[in-house]
């Protein structure tokens, strides 16, 4: 389900983005592009699949975002 709303582009800026997290992802075979997802579908999924929250608090905790309450 949260696959399904990841968006790829071959440009490699992965500037911050106002609600959303990018990073790039490199490949072997010439496919390397920056992958990106909103905040608000990442807070959807978690709403309906609350076991993977620490996941995302893991993420951002690592990001240097505000600490998780």
């Amino acid at each position: 389900m949260l696959a399904s709303h990841l968006r790829y582009s071959g440009s490699y800026d992965a500037g911050s983005l106002p609600g959303v997290i990018s990073w790039v992802v490199p490949s072997k075979d010439g496919k390397t592009g920056l992958y990106s997802i909103p905040l608000n579908d990442i807070a959807a999924f978690v709403f309906y699949y609350p076991e993977f929250t620490d996941i995302f608090v893991n993420y951002t905790d690592r990001q240097g975002g505000e600490p998780a309450l």
